[in-house]
């Protein structure tokens, strides 16, 4: 029985985190494709703020936020360019277990 226990919050932590990585995914590429660059830099910040202990997570976002800096650069906003390059470059010293 307590094993049961275990495995039903096992897999409800894994499922729960998954399910956020989806809703982001989804709302990157809406954004992405009504070309709302504005949506995409509140998604990053939002990611940002979350607690995810997660490998995978930290990828996404640091795909997101490539993505945003190559758009920043070529709009000619390098200041933002370089705050998202800063703060990828911190996400990437991040170590998961």
């Amino acid at each position: 029985m307590e094993r049961l226990k275990c495995y039903i919050i096992l897999f409800l932590m894994v499922a729960g985190s998954t399910n956020i990585k989806a809703a982001f995914k989804s709302n990157i590429y809406t954004a992405y494709i009504s070309n709302n660059m504005a949506q995409w830099e509140r998604i990053i910040i939002e990611m940002n703020l979350q607690k995810v202990n997660n490998n995978d997570f930290v990828l996404e976002l640091l795909n997101y936020q490539y993505g945003y800096i190559a758009w920043c650069l070529e709009n000619g906003k390098d200041d933002l360019a370089r705050q998202y390059l800063d703060q990828g470059e911190k996400n990437l010293q991040i170590k998961k277990p």
